[in-house]
């Protein structure tokens, strides 16, 4: 069998040296692909075809098989060269899975003067293909694996403002915000892009980071206001608005917050030291003994009095009888 697969291959590669002396430029994309599919698992033979296309100049069907060679041999000298090929052919736009590969690679063989020039290719492509967001995304993975982190996020700005629904690069926008420590831009760009994707969960935790990070309580309490009516069982939704109104020391509303929350299955029990700590600065001292009894119900005796003593209710004697 092995015998007949290699005569095979001898055979598919003579056939195209004999066919290219008659008449190169009768072949076809579909043969390529033809050629290409029939022996796709084959190193030897991908790396025939590919230098027999570059032979006659034929560059796009040169181009088809280096990009097989790189999606299934992506550390090999040959699949290196690839997207700096792939951006002398006209049109070309390369998947996302073959761009990922070839970073990967650089990244894993510590190449970065192969990252920096995949970099100048790709700003190439984006000057000559500025609606193309493949490019951009090409762009942002490289930067994100040379940790220029504040230049992919951006890069990635850019997509999300032509592109706002793309929750893939969104997500990938906001994680680098977050790395970055960019908590102000985050809080903005959240309260942008929030109509879009408010009913993912990751997006929500951003969302919460940067207004706790950034101390846009304001900004923090109209999401938390928008949640709470979009997602009324969502207990997360309520501990946020309550967390931003707190912290406006809007505490009746944050009490009300809370105690939507308290109400709704899943919740934290944090959110019953919360309710506590409120009703013990409004003075309403019994409640708050109430609410933090359910709350040592609900963690243990132990985790109760480590929180308990790093609140403002222990040096209250009086207030901590009311506990026995």
């Amino acid at each position: 069998m092995k015998k007949i697969v290699i005569c095979s291959i001898g055979f598919l590669i003579a056939g195209i040296s004999f066919g290219a002396e008659r008449a190169p430029s009768t072949m076809t994309l579909p043969s390529a692909y033809f050629l290409l599919n029939k022996y796709p698992d084959n190193y030897h033979a991908l790396v025939k075809v590919h230098q027999h296309f570059e032979d006659l100049a034929m560059p796009h069907m040169a181009g088809i098989a280096g990009d097989y060679l790189t999606l299934l041999y992506p550390y090999t000298d040959l699949s290196a060269t690839n997207l700096v090929k792939m951006t002398e052919r006209e049109p070309f736009t390369p998947t996302q899975e073959v761009s990922q590969k070839l970073i990967d690679r650089a990244v894993n063989l510590n190449d970065t003067e192969e990252l920096l020039q995949l970099e100048v290719e790709t700003l190439k492509r984006i000057e000559k293909e500025a609606d193309d967001p493949n490019w951009l995304v090409l762009l942002a993975q490289n930067l994100n694996a040379r940790e220029e982190y504040s230049r992919a996020a951006m890069v990635l700005r850019r997509i999300t403002l032509t592109q706002p629904g793309q929750w893939d690069h969104v997500k990938n926008y906001l994680f680098i915000l977050e790395k970055c420590e960019l908590y102000n831009a985050g809080i903005k760009e959240v309260a942008r892009l929030n109509r879009y994707h408010d009913e993912e969960d990751l997006f929500r935790r951003f969302a919460m980071v940067f207004a706790r990070e950034s101390q846009r309580f304001e900004q923090g309490i109209a999401l938390g206001s928008n949640w709470s009516v979009r997602f009324p069982k969502d207990p997360e939704a309520w501990i946020f608005l309550g967390e931003m109104k707190f912290a406006k020391h809007e505490l009746r509303e944050a009490y009300t917050a809370y105690a939507r929350a308290s109400q709704l299955p899943g919740k934290d029990p944090e959110v019953y030291f919360q309710l506590s700590r409120i009703s013990y600065q409004l003075n309403e001292h019994h409640e708050a003994a109430a609410w933090l009894k359910r709350y040592r119900e609900k963690v243990g005796a132990d985790n109760f009095i480590k929180k308990l003593l790093e609140s403002e209710m222990a040096g209250n004697m009086e207030f901590l009888d009311l506990l026995k």
